[in-house]
């Protein structure tokens, strides 16, 4: 009974993830298509940047969200509630701490040494958008730490349609806003009112279904601090090479090529991001199963569903990269007719290439993060896109594009090797059992591993 329980939460789980990242796609060529439509490639291009600067607020959680999610899940199936609450409420005060300073920090940095290399958007506009769009991160940090308790409390099919009904209300005002001929400032104000109203629901929603959760700052505790902090930081660092992956080239482009070729560059890694989308519906439900595993000590089981979902992983993401590879110009004439966007090789054929090890070691990657088992991992991440931002920096001059590509594919190259040694070292795996596939074996494993002592 046990077993059909935890593979219905699965499947659910990956029906809602569909779901999320059929809207996810929808808005992310939907607004690239309606914000050059209505603004131009210029001017969308310096709130590209600034947008894409403002991202790095989400360190301001520090991990926080990830770590408490794993955590809470293993308290909750232990029915430790009182404990639950602790977590997350010492998770809560560090992550609003943090996130402050953070707002600041950033505030600080583009305002006084980011403001001149914007033509179009005037200083007046420039400063209201900044502080708009960095409330809306910040506001996006809370819903993501509260909204981390439907996945802890094994409901991660009702937090994907949270998102994707948040994703639908606020793609609508911008829709609404650039339709009333709206600039940056009513723009990124609609975009934070839109978080804000989605936010309230969650908690409300918490309030209701969730009894055990209350924000008492008497629960804050400097032991319990200490205790999240160091799987809090690797997320963070996990985090940051997320950016560095995705938003921090887009700076870089900004700079070195102008301001111009950033929507055509945003618009090819949009179809690189979405791509990924599909492979990712594999392991997203699978960090609480992970958590629950590893903390109960299952590792045979745990080992069991890791060499399956990397075999879907793999024939998903490589089958999705033929695709779209061949399929490219078709959807770009699609989605930006009369744009002047098109394919820009060989930088989106080897960016094509990255993504298909990104996702092979990032659905590895899910059993580290879902155990907290993930410091080094994290600051691999860090490590390798520092290697491969020394050399987009140094090469972009002559390369242009294509040097991103190849910065990319450097890093996944060695996220690829450090991740599956970091994994294989936890579940005693080696390579020869691993690459050994069995499917009856697998299934048969995953269907006791719920009586595994």
């Amino acid at each position: 009974m046990e077993n059909r329980i935890i593979l219905r939460r699965i499947f659910l789980g990956i029906g809602a993830t569909i779901i999320n990242q059929f809207f996810n796609f929808i808005y992310q060529f939907a607004c690239i298509a309606i914000f050059i439509h209505y603004w131009g490639e210029s001017y969308y291009g310096e709130w590209l940047l600034i947008y894409s600067f403002s991202q790095y607020l989400t360190m301001g959680d520090v991990g926080i969200s990830a770590t408490l999610s794993n955590k809470i899940t293993t308290l909750i199936e232990k029915k430790e509630y009182d404990d639950a609450n602790r977590w997350f409420n010492n998770g809560w005060f560090i992550l609003t701490t943090f996130s402050i300073f953070a707002f600041f920090i950033i505030l600080f940095i583009i305002f006084f040494f980011q403001k001149n290399q914007y033509r179009l958007i005037i200083k007046y506009d420039l400063i209201i958008y900044l502080f708009f769009i960095l409330l809306y991160v910040l506001v996006f940090i809370q819903t993501n730490l509260f909204s981390g308790i439907y996945i802890a409390g094994l409901q991660f099919a009702k937090q994907k349609h949270i998102d994707s009904i948040a994703k639908i209300i606020e793609f609508s005002t911008i829709l609404a806003c650039l339709f009333l001929d709206g600039k940056v400032i009513m723009v990124s104000l609609g975009m934070l009112l839109s978080r804000v109203s989605v936010l309230i629901y969650i908690i409300h929603d918490i309030n209701n279904n969730f009894s055990w959760v209350s924000l008492k700052t008497k629960l804050v505790e400097r032991y319990l601090l200490k205790e999240i902090t160091k799987p809090a930081i690797a997320n963070m660092f996990l985090n940051l090479g997320a950016l560095m992956y995705y938003n921090g080239p887009t700076i870089i482009v900004g700079n070195y090529l102008g301001s111009s070729i950033v929507p055509k560059y945003y618009a090819l890694m949009t179809i690189i991001r979405a791509t990924k989308q599909l492979p990712l519906l594999i392991n997203l439900p699978l960090y609480p199963e992970y958590s629950r595993l590893i903390g109960l000590h299952r590792l045979s089981a745990a080992k069991s569903l890791h060499k399956m979902a990397i075999l879907m992983t793999f024939i998903v993401a490589f089958l999705v990269v033929i695709l779209v590879f061949y399929f490219s110009d078709f959807i770009l004439n699609l989605l930006f007719k009369e744009k002047n966007i098109n394919i820009i090789s060989p930088f989106f054929e080897i960016a094509l290439i990255a993504l298909l090890l990104q996702c092979i070691w990032h659905g590895s990657s899910v059993l580290l993060v879902g155990s907290n088992k993930h410091v080094k991992l994290a600051f691999h991440f860090v490590l390798s896109s520092i290697v491969a931002y020394t050399f987009i920096i140094t090469t972009i001059p002559n390369l242009k594009l294509t040097s991103v590509s190849l910065g990319l594919l450097i890093i996944d190259f060695l996220m690829l090797f450090s991740t599956f040694y970091q994994v294989f070292k936890l579940l005693n795996e080696n390579l020869k059992d691993f690459l050994r596939i069995n499917l009856k074996e697998i299934i048969s494993q995953l269907k006791t591993f719920t009586h595994e002592k």
